[in-house]
């Protein structure tokens, strides 16, 4: 978490340096969002893919495996 923080950080910086504004790092924001989602959709796939278990299949199996 702390070298995503960090890279939002310094790719605002970079874009209000670069001459676009105020209102560019939002939108470095936003596309950094998408990349993220975009990758925990890529990684989920390829989890499915190879049979791990993802989502609610693997609470479920956690779950069951919880002793009281």
């Amino acid at each position: 978490m702390n070298v995503a923080n960090a890279l939002g950080a310094a790719l605002g910086a970079v874009v209000i340096s670069a001459g676009f504004g105020y209102r560019a790092p939002s939108m470095v924001g936003a596309g950094l969002a998408v990349l993220g989602l975009l990758i925990a959709m890529i990684t989920q796939a390829r989890a499915k893919k190879v049979g791990l278990l993802v989502g609610r299949d693997a609470i479920a199996a956690h779950e069951h495996t919880v002793v009281d």
